[in-house]
């Protein structure tokens, strides 16, 4: 049991402050809170003859334990609220409760007499520490003894030892939070400082290493630091950079934009400023850099800067721009799409002026459509498949066919499509280049009429040139029919005539008007004015036939004619009365040109075969006289002739009809001195193929 003072000693409450003074008279912090509040309430129990007391500080509407002394149970920092019981009420006052007797006080007597257990106590004194008025936290003061009972002079002597008692736990909270804020401020300076030594050196990692140029400046843009990727792309080592202004080294006319740059960057330290200019190389030749400015932060005097050596690109750019002014400036039609080839097909990027002229489709109604939208009735789908053959497989690609404008009319468009690859081979775009061919196809088809008029006079003419010849031969069947019906006549008369004999007479009058018939078609055909109709012809076929309408001339003339055909014929996909036209002519010719020679020498050959490229050739060799080289030049030229007759066009329409059929038609001197002349044709369409079939069927897809 305490020690009891007595109660009339006038020296209470000095003895009591000195054992509060004692508990606390530690320097401030020496100790922990926890610590000198288990010594102060050890002094409150001995100051004023407690058995127990207890000290909790208030923090967030909740009283936790700090200290207690003979109490039994409650663990440090254990919470009770603040705003029940005798707490509230001492809280809520901001005065004591002294409670001289639980069983009889008003304020515990109805919880004691419900339950007279729960009370370890007989008598109670506590109070709120109070610092300026704020209640810090609460003490208190627990009797046990039925004859001890504190007092209104214990209760004043414990409030003021209780703010004693606030003073020294605020000061020591204090100094504690000061502590904490210390370590904290520490902790941050040192984690700055690791900050700044590891951002330094990344810095210096990054700068060492980079492709680009950093550099560092002072305010007036003077270089403190530069990294070593200006030797190699400008030629200047470091030291000799370091100190200097960059306007020492920027063009002339580029200056004011850099020095523009340094009031945006003062104005907004987060803000990045870029420029584009022109910087001097050791080498005194100047290079285009782009450049991002910024302070390295708002509290620092420098900015960092890093530059970038965009020479190439820049001059990319001005072939670029050239391009595309070339584009724009280009006659033809200039499409690009991306390489969608499946359905609806590529999608159109770019278009040029002149396709908005050709077509009437502005770019921004055109673009983001396909050229599906340009296709109509006539256009041609078997062009449209073998598009799409040559867009799967990413090969370039030639064609013509009929496209229609945004008002629905319709033009002939002759187009040139080929993928743009990336480095790695992947197409990514497809450029077709297309010329409006409307006219050039209308004057061609005059000119071919024109050409198929002419050629229809030169065709009478030389029947004309054959009349005597033709009619000699025209002759010999119808006097055999003559001869073979009068010789029956006389036969039925004497009636000497028997079945079989009449069979074979009749059989033979068929057979010469079947000759004279045939001699008449052909002579009809070839003077008849007709459209032309290319078919599959056998080129063997087409001599000899020319060979029989000529034979009268050649007899007439004496010449020895050869024949070299190639077995099997070669077949050409032609016109076959242009081509026998053709033929005649060269034949015709020929004859003139050995006319004149000595008989040993008056020999025309025609010879055929196919070429390695599988065109078929008619070569028709003559032993005249032969030409020069300004005769060879000018041969095939209009109205030049080397006859005394003639009007020098037959030649010049043979070669066109040649062309007209994709084939050729020249002349060369051979080793008999005379001419041999050549006529090349395209041989005879070939079947399609199973995956031509195939690729037919798929869905079109059109650049066009």
């Amino acid at each position: 049991m305490p020690t009891r003072y007595p109660r009339n000693d006038s020296e209470f409450l000095d003895r009591r402050l000195a054992l509060i003074a004692k508990a606390t008279a530690d320097p401030i912090g020496a100790r922990s809170l926890n610590d000198m509040a288990a010594d102060i309430v050890a002094q409150l129990c001995q100051g004023f003859s407690a058995d127990a007391s207890v000290a909790r500080l208030l923090e967030n509407g909740e009283l936790h334990l700090i200290a207690s002394r003979g109490i039994p149970g409650p663990k440090l920092n254990t919470k009770m609220p603040a705003d029940e019981g005798i707490a509230a009420i001492m809280i809520g006052s901001r005065r004591g409760v002294n409670i001289c007797d639980v069983a009889s006080d008003p304020i515990t007597a109805e919880k004691y007499r419900a339950n007279p257990d729960a009370f370890k106590f007989r008598s109670f004194c506590g109070v709120p520490m109070l610092v300026a008025d704020r209640v810090v936290g609460v003490v208190g003061l627990f009797s046990i003894d039925d004859t001890y009972a504190f007092t209104e002079r214990d209760l004043d002597h414990l409030q003021i030892v209780a703010n004693h008692i606030a003073a020294a736990i605020v000061n020591t909270q204090l100094l504690q939070e000061l502590r904490t804020l210390n370590t904290r401020l520490e902790q941050r300076v040192e984690e700055r400082t690791t900050a700044l030594r590891e951002s330094e050196a990344r810095f210096r990692v990054l700068a060492e290493n980079a492709i680009d140029i950093i550099s560092r400046h002072s305010l007036d843009g003077r270089f403190l630091y530069v990294s070593p990727a200006i030797t190699r792309e400008l030629g200047w080592e470091p030291d000799e950079i370091i100190g200097r202004l960059p306007r020492e080294f920027v063009h002339p006319d580029d200056r004011d934009t850099v020095i523009s740059a340094r009031p945006e960057i003062m104005s907004d330290s987060k803000r990045e400023v870029h420029r584009v200019y022109r910087f001097l190389t050791r080498a005194g030749t100047y290079r285009w850099v782009e450049s991002a400015s910024r302070r390295m932060n708002p509290d620092e005097q420098e900015l960092v800067v890093v530059t970038r050596d965009i020479t190439i690109r820049r001059e990319a750019e001005q072939r670029l721009r050239l391009v595309q002014a070339a584009v724009n400036e280009v006659q033809e039609a200039v499409v690009i799409t991306d390489a969608q080839v499946e359905p609806p097909g590529p999608k159109i990027v770019y278009v040029n002026p002149a396709f908005t002229e050709l077509t009437g489709y502005a770019a921004e109604e055109i673009e983001g459509l396909t050229p599906r939208v340009l296709q109509g009735p006539s256009t041609d789908q078997n062009v449209l498949k073998a598009l799409r053959k040559s867009l799967v497989q990413g090969t370039s690609h030639e064609a013509e066919t009929v496209n229609y404008r945004k008002d629905g009319t319709p033009y002939r468009v002759e187009w040139n499509i080929a993928p743009v690859r990336q480095p790695d081979g992947r197409v990514t775009h497809w450029v077709s280049v297309q010329r409006d061919v409307t006219r050039r196809r209308h004057d061609e088809q005059m000119a071919r009429l024109h050409r198929d008029e002419l050629a229809h006079s030169i065709r009478l003419t030389m029947m004309g040139e054959l009349a005597s010849g033709l009619a000699h031969e025209l002759n010999q069947p119808l006097a055999a029919i003559s001869n073979y019906a009068a010789g029956a006549l006389v036969r039925f008369k004497n009636q000497t005539v028997d079945i079989e004999t009449a069979r074979n007479v009749l059989q033979r009058i068929s057979d010469q008007s079947t000759r004279a018939g045939q001699m008449i078609r052909r002579l009809r055909s070839f003077v008849d004015r007709r459209t032309t109709d290319s078919i599959d012809t056998d080129l063997n076929t087409l001599v000899n036939e020319v060979i029989e309408l000529n034979s009268a001339d050649v007899r007439a003339q004496s010449v020895e004619l050869a024949t070299d055909l190639s077995e099997p014929s070669p077949c050409c996909r032609v016109d076959r009365i242009q081509i026998q036209q053709v033929i005649l002519n060269l034949l015709r010719n020929a004859i003139d040109a050995v006319a004149e020679q000595p008989a040993e020498r008056r020999m025309v050959k025609l010879s055929t075969s196919t070429d390695q490229d599988n065109s078929v050739r008619l070569s028709v060799e003559d032993r005249g006289h032969g030409l020069d080289d300004e005769q060879l030049r000018q041969l095939f030229d209009p109205f030049f002739t080397t006859k005394s007759e003639g009007m020098g066009l037959g030649l010049t329409i043979s070669q066109s009809i040649a062309e007209a059929h994709g084939g050729r038609l020249w002349a060369a001197r051979n080793v008999l001195g005379g001419v041999t002349m050549h006529l090349t044709l395209p041989p005879c369409a070939e079947l399609p193929t199973v995956a031509d079939e195939s690729a037919g069927k798929s869905s079109n897809a059109s650049t066009g």
